[in-house]
């Protein structure tokens, strides 16, 4: 299934207040290094994604980007089955280079989500260790799954719930949340060629602090690394079954 528009801009989606105060947030859960949430991709990644994130759970504003996300799904006639959501992933992207190109972090070209694969690695029994700190809510923002390897550790109490199984990423959202006025570089750029990276419809969004892009999660998209400051955004994927 291919979606038009391929993607939509929703502008001061958080106010100045609350990007900054979910940027100290994301920032002091980052310095807790024993935080079992807190992930840095580097080393042999380094070729597709550099950069440091941390995962965690805001009923506020789980509830304003579903509420967003939503409306978009409706006005663009894009009618995309989604009942679950995954965590809050808070990205941080420095200019300090921290590999053998010399360059600022960055995310290169990736998919979310594969449209053709059907597949959803996340929690599955056969994968445990691929997205082992993510956590689902249900529609009404409950938790209802969590990593099994991870359960007593991260969470005691919640337990596999097999309506989870089977579903994939459909719809991404990434928010913009630093002052465009602190960083050069770290732009965010989207491929809607039809799912492919085809290159035909290639082209950087302007996001601007607060608002936010919600797009297909097979599109192919990227950020362009970071020359100086620091990029920090806020990444939510829905949930829904397999496209039909």
């Amino acid at each position: 299934m291919i979606l038009y528009p391929s993607h939509t801009v929703v502008p001061r989606m958080f106010t100045i207040e609350q990007c900054e105060s979910i940027i100290e947030k994301g920032k002091g859960l980052l310095a807790e290094t024993a935080n079992t949430n807190a992930v840095t991709f580097g080393g042999e990644q380094t070729q597709v994604r550099d950069s440091q994130v941390v995962f965690f759970d805001d009923d506020e504003i789980y509830k304003t980007t579903w509420e967003h996300v939503q409306r978009v799904n409706w006005d663009n006639n894009w009618n995309v089955d989604v009942d679950h959501t995954e965590m809050l992933q808070f990205t941080q992207y420095d200019a300090s280079p921290r590999d053998e190109n010399n360059k600022g972090q960055f995310y290169d070209w990736h998919q979310d989500h594969s449209a053709q694969s059907r597949k959803y690695a996340l929690f599955n029994s056969d994968n445990p260790d691929h997205w082992r700190f993510g956590v689902v809510r249900d529609e009404n923002g409950a938790v209802i799954m969590h990593d099994t390897e991870n359960l007593p550790r991260l969470n005691p109490g919640y337990t596999h719930n097999s309506k989870f199984d089977g579903k994939i990423r459909k719809l991404s959202i990434s928010i913009c949340l630093a002052d465009q006025k602190n960083f050069r570089g770290g732009e965010f750029w989207i491929d809607g060629g039809l799912g492919e990276q085809m290159k035909i419809d290639k082209h950087s969004v302007v996001l601007t602090q607060g608002s936010a892009i919600i797009f297909p999660s097979y599109l192919w998209h990227c950020v362009k690394p970071v020359t100086r400051g620091t990029r920090y955004s806020l990444i939510l994927w829905l949930l829904g079954a397999k496209w039909r």
